[in-house]
């Protein structure tokens, strides 16, 4: 019975109804004899004498005995194909001739294309034969089978493939507009001022464009074709109202600026800074327990730095284990008024990110001109500008800091001749790498304070004149360091 099946489905090859008439030339029937002919060379022969070009198949080794006599083209290749189990196919230009035995079929999965549209386009080019080259699309699967002759399959697969990537070509090179809304990052740059002076946050657009330099981004298909001049692809722009970033541009660009965007758009740790601001009198300035040789002792905990520093410039830092230690030697000296915490400002800032803390006195000076006059403004006090990082090293977590310190008061006017206000500033810019309990201690602002005292005997000297010999006048010169103590932590 499976003989019998196989018999009809080999007959059935043998008479092609083809897409394309084969050409027919009455004028010049065939006719041939023999005994002992190879068939592919009766194959050959024949296609000469229509003029057509004929590709045989290596397999068909077989020879033909018998006659040909007075018939057209495509009754020969029927009467041929009938008695060898051929199977052929005309493509309009050649004559493709094959065992029946080497009729394939193929699976064939467009990567775009529907099989549906696949097989639109393929019918419409008439590339196709109803018996030797068709095409179906298959059930539940984004795939075709192409079945018939070799050169058939070859070309209804490599024509599918090029319509397929034509397609995906003229997709991906579609413009479009896609909005990305962020959650964390800032889509438009962010901008804050101090001091007359502006720090611009550069935001995830402005990124995208220093990315993209202006330039479009094709297609690896299309590097080698000119760039169209009309619009310079991409396009970045940030709607502020959604915290979002719009984007215009190639479609098949839009999956870089997606991973990017995302990569960009990541939760942020906090980082909590807290500054003490301490004034404490030089003369008391060993009772911290500061070595000026290069060490300081804190409660038994010894840390060495600073190795020629003197008391005449005060300039120190140091990174102090134990802050509870420290803070109680600075209790006791301010009881006695040797001591004054100034100020202990703190706040919580994001990794990476420059926080500013500023506590500064501003006054107007006049400024003439010929034609005019205005009033300038100048600023001047306590300023610190910290950028925190947080550095995970072997499962724990340290905060790198970059750090600013400015301090700095107003001074008298030079002369009387010359009004304008003085200012006296002072400068410290450092790095430091601070564990978890560990505080940063800076030192090295001088302040020189006079003070002018009057002492008297009550009753005796408030007595006019005569009160002169009970009271006195002291001046009193005094310095005073101003230290600056941070610590920072990661907060989760």
């Amino acid at each position: 019975m499976r003989n019998t099946a196989l018999s009809i489905i080999l007959m059935s090859l043998v008479f092609s109804a083809n897409g394309k008439s084969l050409p027919i030339d009455n004028s010049t029937p065939f006719f041939l004899s023999s005994r002992g002919t190879k068939l592919a060379d009766v194959l050959r022969d024949l296609g000469a004498n229509y003029q057509l070009p004929v590709v045989v198949s290596k397999k068909i080794e077989g020879t033909f005995i018998g006659t040909i006599d007075s018939v057209n083209l495509s009754d020969a290749m029927n009467k041929l194909a009938q008695l060898y189990q051929l199977a052929w196919f005309y493509d309009g230009q050649a004559l493709y001739i094959y065992l029946a035995q080497e009729v394939e079929s193929r699976l064939l999965t467009p990567d775009y294309l529907r099989p549906a549209t696949l097989i639109k386009q393929l019918n419409s080019v008439e590339l196709l034969d109803p018996r030797q080259c068709r095409i179906k699309a298959v059930a539940a699967s984004n795939a075709i089978e192409v079945y018939g002759v070799p050169v058939c399959v070859e070309r209804v697969e490599l024509f599918a493939k090029r319509l397929d990537t034509q397609a995906i070509n003229r997709e991906q090179n579609q413009e479009v507009v896609k909005l990305y809304p962020l959650k964390y990052a800032t889509a438009a740059d962010s901008q804050y001022s101090y001091r007359s002076q502006q720090v611009i946050i550069p935001g995830v657009v402005s990124l995208l464009r220093e990315m993209s330099e202006g330039r479009s981004l094709p297609l690896a298909s299309e590097q080698s074709k000119p760039q169209s001049t009309e619009r310079q692809l991409p396009m970045f722009s940030a709607d502020v109202r959604q915290n979002a970033v719009v984007v215009r541009d190639k479609r098949a660009n839009l999956g870089l600026y997606e991973n990017l965007i995302k990569q960009l758009d990541h939760r942020p740790k906090l980082v909590e800074v807290s500054v003490t601001i301490i004034d404490i009198s030089a003369e008391v300035l060993g009772q911290l327990g500061i070595d000026w040789s290069g060490s300081v002792n804190f409660g038994g905990s010894g840390v060495t730095f600073n190795s020629n520093t003197g008391l005449s410039d005060s300039n120190f830092s140091t990174v102090i284990p134990n802050i509870g230690n420290f803070m109680l030697r600075v209790s006791a000296l301010e009881k006695n008024a040797r001591a004054q915490v100034i100020s202990r400002p703190s706040l919580l800032t994001l990794d990476n990110m420059q926080a500013i803390l500023d506590r500064n006195v501003t006054f107007y000076t006049k400024i003439n001109s010929a034609r005019d006059a205005r009033l300038e403004s100048i600023s001047t006090g306590s300023l610190l500008r910290i950028t925190p990082r947080i550095v995970e090293e072997n499962k724990k977590q340290a905060v790198m800091l970059s750090l600013v310190v400015q301090d700095g008061k107003q001074t008298p006017a030079l002369s009387e001749q010359e009004p304008l206000p003085q200012t006296s500033n002072a400068e410290i810019v450092t790095h430091t790498l601070l564990n978890k309990s560990e505080a940063l201690l800076l030192g090295g602002f001088i302040q020189d304070q006079n003070s002018e005292g009057v002492t008297k005997i009550p009753l005796l000297g408030d007595i006019p004149i005569l009160g002169a010999l009970f009271r006195s006048k002291q001046n009193r010169a005094t310095q005073t360091v101003r230290m600056f103590m941070i610590t920072a932590s990661s907060k989760q």
